[in-house]
């Protein structure tokens, strides 16, 4: 008799084999030139398996960079025995590191500096979905440490975008030069926190 409970597994488990196989198609070929086809291929399923989990390829497009977009946290409560400087820094730290040294993340952004111009909404649901919600506690983190007097008292003003910018230029640096002119994370992370810190820093 089959095994049904492995045959269950199988189909649970099916939607995300599709997906992973999705995301490596589109990075490697780009929306126009994937076929579904060959994402059935590398599944080792037929094209029809593929559209009934996702009925159209922009459908499986958009559920590639729902599943792999990174989620950062979105918390802002700060212990009133930690500076807010130290949980910003950490927050700096994670979301540095999520964005620029996670593959998918990498290839995630790749793939909407590319296509994004073909998906105007879903650029913007991936913005109020996923970045949204950091440049919110950044903010929120911002406004705490000039409440607290530790930030300078215009740290709001623009701040939270030059925040996110090293980040953002890291990845692209990645994704353009890759091997060929590579990062040093370490360094250009320290500099990074240490140029921000010291351009917050209310001058008691």
């Amino acid at each position: 008799m089959p095994d049904l409970g492995k045959r269950a597994r199988q189909k649970l488990e099916r939607p995300r084999e599709i997906l992973e196989a999705a995301v490596e198609e589109f990075v490697r070929k780009g929306y126009m030139a994937t076929r579904v086809e060959d994402v059935a291929k590398a599944v080792g399923v037929t094209k029809g398996t593929v559209y009934f989990y996702f009925e159209t390829k922009e459908a499986l497009f958009n559920a590639v960079i729902r599943h792999f977009a990174p989620v950062f946290e979105t918390t802002t409560e700060v212990p009133a025995d930690k500076q807010v400087a130290e949980l910003l820094s950490e927050s700096l730290t994670d979301l540095y590191a999520r964005i620029t040294r996670e593959r998918r993340t990498r290839e995630i952004f790749h793939l909407l500096v590319a296509e994004g111009r073909h998906f105007p909404q879903l650029l913007d649901d991936y913005f109020v979905e996923f970045l949204q919600p950091s440049i919110d506690r950044l903010k929120a983190l911002l406004a705490l440490g000039v409440k607290r007097g530790e930030f300078r008292a215009n740290a709001l003003e623009g701040t939270t975008e030059i925040l996110l910018s090293p980040a953002v230029l890291a990845n692209v640096w990645t994704v353009v030069f890759s091997d060929r002119r590579p990062i040093d994370h370490n360094k250009y992370l320290a500099n990074y926190r240490d140029l921000v810190f010291h351009g917050l820093k209310s001058p008691r």
